[in-house]
């Protein structure tokens, strides 16, 4: 009985230990940067989101993901560019001829966080041994993208267009990716070279379902919404264009900057010269306006005084003509005062005659020296008075 007890109570603690190991070592820990898919008899059955998960071992496993970028580095050895010409390069003619260059690249891709896409990534990548299964697919594949595209254009263009050409590259790599279009035409008189260049009419790479049959990353489900291709440098494989090109590009990159710099002074100067042209104008306009209002203001002093004299010549005649004798007598009055002797002269000549027969046959401005004696002007004074009071 005692050695039953012993042996029932062993194989209960046996079965409690084994329960307790099996469930421990089926729990799964999802860290907060990955997700996994779980394989059940080798068949993905269920994606996994980060936290404590059951899964039961021996007949199931799982398989993490990173959430974080997948970066590649990726190296073109000696792609070959084509013979022909860049449009506005080189306006002396010179052809430009084919060279082999080394391109180095940059890859940055992501698994996708969704359920589908990651169960299809699963299928394709059942190993967390991802990162050599990725890198063995996709170099190559990227690989002959970057050599077709730089052997379709001249060396000049590929160097000194690399955002056009990056956007090129990517358009073969990623779904519907926007990109001008590589052009070319041919020279006159039966050049054999062609003139090169991207046309500025946006167009759009091919779709998933059109690039699924060749193209790796379509193929693993990755995200490609995220997807992007970086141009580290290329280099000349020959080293005399490398040199030449590197003093060349440098000779150019500051005559750009000397043209830049030329712009920006002349578009100063060209303001400053606007500004100040429009102060003169400005002034010359404020100093003929004030010039002209003078004018008019003078005009009109002008005309009205010499409206005024007139009336006053008309009136004076018109007093002549009615009293020669009181208005003669009132002039000499004021000459001999000395206050005004403009009357007297303004007294038209048909008068002439009669004003010396008063005189006693002299002529007025003979008369005019007579008036300083006392006696004379008393006897103005009273002759005027005595007319007057008549």
């Amino acid at each position: 009985m005692g050695t039953l007890f012993y042996v029932s109570l062993a194989i209960l603690v046996f079965i409690v230990v084994s329960v307790t190991t099996y469930v421990s070592i089926s729990l799964v820990v999802i860290k907060a940067s990955e997700k996994a898919v779980m394989f059940t008899l080798g068949q993905a059955v269920e994606v996994l989101d980060p936290g404590l998960h059951f899964c039961a071992r021996w007949y199931t496993r799982i398989v993490r993901y990173t959430m974080a970028p997948l970066i590649l580095q990726i190296k073109v050895p000696t792609a070959i560019t084509k013979n022909g010409k860049v449009r506005d390069y080189k306006e002396d003619g010179d052809e430009i001829e084919k060279a082999e260059v080394d391109i180095y690249l940059t890859l940055v891709t992501y698994f996708s966080d969704n359920e589908t896409d990651l169960m299809k990534t699963a299928k394709r990548v059942p190993s967390s041994n991802y990162a050599k299964v990725l890198s063995s697919t996709i170099k190559p594949f990227v690989i002959d993208v970057a050599r077709s595209v730089f052997a379709e254009m001249p060396w000049v263009l590929s160097y000194q267009e690399r955002k056009n050409v990056l956007d090129y590259m990517l358009s073969k790599i990623v779904p519907e990716y926007e990109y001008f279009k590589l052009t070319h035409k041919p020279l006159s008189n039966g050049n054999k070279y062609k003139t090169y260049y991207f046309d500025n009419v946006v167009s759009r790479g091919e779709t998933a379902d059109q690039m699924e049959r060749y193209n790796p990353l379509v193929q693993f489900a990755l995200d490609l919404s995220r997807t992007t291709l970086m141009i580290d440098d290329i280099n000349f494989c020959n080293p005399d264009l490398a040199n030449s090109l590197s003093l060349a590009e440098a000779a150019r990159l500051q005559s750009e900057a000397d043209r830049v710099k030329n712009l920006r002074e002349a578009s100063s100067i060209r303001q400053i010269g606007y500004a100040e042209a429009d102060v003169a104008n400005e002034k010359g306009l404020a100093e003929n306006d004030v010039i002209m209002k003078r004018g008019t203001i003078e005009a009109e002093i002008i005309q009205k005084k010499g409206a005024a004299q007139a009336d006053a010549r008309e009136r004076m005649v018109k007093v002549i003509k009615d009293n020669p004798d009181l208005e003669f007598l009132r002039s000499l009055e004021e000459m001999a005062k000395g206050t005004s002797n403009t009357i007297l002269y303004q007294i038209p000549g048909a008068f002439e005659d009669k004003i010396s027969k008063i005189l006693g046959g002299n002529k007025p401005a003979d008369f005019l020296g007579l008036l300083k004696d006392p006696e004379i002007m008393k006897a103005l004074k009273e002759a005027v008075e005595k007319i007057t009071n008549k």
